[in-house]
């Protein structure tokens, strides 16, 4: 008779969590001897890591979208800027007059 691991359905295969992009977990004190090493390969293989702390998660590192641009919001397609944008708009005298 077959023995099938505790919450495995019957016919279920068994999967690889490096292939589910599986969270990696690291004790603090690893991770300051080790952070750029962990930095690159959380850029690298595209997986968070998980920092603990007396065995508990305190922090979590997730790779950047590197196709995303943090400025991204504030282009515009097709704008141009046409004469001085660094002048006031108005004369001192309107401005005085808005006081």
């Amino acid at each position: 008779m077959k023995t099938m691991a505790a919450g495995r359905k019957p016919g279920a295969t068994k999967v690889d969590p490096t292939k589910m992009g599986a969270t990696r977990t690291i004790a603090a004190g690893k991770f300051k001897a080790t952070c750029l090493a962990v930095m690159d390969e959380v850029r690298a293989k595209r997986q968070p890591v998980v920092i603990t702390k007396n065995g508990k998660p305190v922090a979590k590192m997730v790779p950047l979208d590197e196709e995303e641009d943090p400025l991204a919001v504030f282009y515009l397609p097709g704008l141009k800027i046409v004469g001085d944008i660094m002048s006031p708009t108005t004369s001192l005298e309107d401005w005085d007059a808005l006081k």
